[in-house]
């Protein structure tokens, strides 16, 4: 296509906009919508202070995993988003992200698994493990709730840990151990009419998101370090909740690199903000991008809104 673009095309850019009151002197749209460069992360408090490291391609012993993931869906009254990204700590270092996530259809509704491999040294391998870990959970739960079986957190995650030690040969080209890919697991199965249930394993947590904001939902994490729990090991500790989303309300499940800044007003406010409405899959990996000093560690977050009208 040659000649200049005709003036409509504008339009395009308004795609990763940010709602708010546009900023003095800009050439921003009457209607208030921010523009800003596509890719460019918002920031949310203070800056980063920026380096050359931050962007640099580092030769890495073993990567299993890219910087960036994003998917989503819907399902009758459901709809799915999901993003996961790279700190800056890892990004730094060439390693592998060690965030992971999965998401499924299943009889009545959706199952959804974030997976944090826990960032330890003994841990080398946790990469692999969140994405297994992720990836079985939804299939079990997915089975289970397909052939009306019941649901027994223990025992899955026995079997989850069980696959998690067996298939990581697929990936690993050197001898391991268990330890070596230990994660943390947060499994939710939404069902269409606004029900909910999971299980946990480490200090994932989860909110709901309504018109009065966020707020924790199922088990509250808290601990030390050295007292979270992670799979393959403590597969007995799994902790179960449930609950029911209102409609026009969300279900947010997310890993502590997530968590962690959203217990900051701004931050929370930010990400409310953005998700009264149900986003892009491109605009909600660019929510879970954004920047903030003094947070590196790997980001996930997956979300489920509940729309009954939607299904009509």
């Amino acid at each position: 296509m040659s000649g200049p673009l005709p003036p409509e095309s504008g339009m395009v850019r308004k795609v990763l906009g940010y709602l708010g009151r546009p900023p003095s002197g800009s050439d921003a749209p009457a209607d208030g919508v921010v523009v800003r460069q596509v890719g460019q992360p918002l920031t949310v408090g203070e800056p980063i202070v920026r380096s050359p490291e931050d962007d640099a391609l580092t030769v890495s012993s073993w990567t299993t995993q890219p910087r960036l993931s994003a998917d989503g869906g819907a399902l009758g009254p459901l709809t799915v988003r999901a993003a996961s990204v790279s700190g800056r700590r890892h990004a730094r270092q060439g390693a592998s992200r060690e965030d992971a996530y999965a998401i499924c259809p299943a009889s009545g509704g959706a199952v959804v698994a974030v997976a944090d491999g826990v960032g330890h040294e003994s841990a080398r391998y946790s990469a692999v493990g969140a994405q297994i870990a992720a990836v079985e959970a939804c299939r079990l739960v997915a089975e289970c709730l397909d052939r009306n079986w019941a649901v027994d957190a223990d025992d899955l995650c026995r079997v989850i840990g069980a696959a998690m030690i067996q298939r990581a040969g697929w990936f690993v080209p050197v001898e391991y151990e268990p330890r070596s890919l230990a994660t943390t697991l947060t499994v939710v199965w939404v069902a269409t009419d606004g029900r909910y249930a999971g299980f946990r394993i480490g200090d994932g947590e989860i909110f709901e998101l309504t018109g009065a904001g966020l707020a924790p939902a199922g088990p509250s994490a808290g601990g030390a370090f050295t007292e979270t729990s992670a799979l393959p090991a403590s597969w007995s500790a799994a902790e179960t909740f449930a609950g029911r989303l209102p409609p026009e309300s969300a279900l947010v499940v997310v890993t502590d690199g997530l968590s962690v800044p959203m217990r900051s007003p701004d931050v929370a406010a930010h990400l409310s903000r953005r998700w009264h409405r149900v986003p892009t899959i491109v605009e909600f990996l660019d929510d879970v991008s954004f920047e903030r000093r003094g947070e590196s560690d790997d980001r996930t977050a997956v979300c489920v809104w509940f729309r009954p009208r939607a299904a009509r």
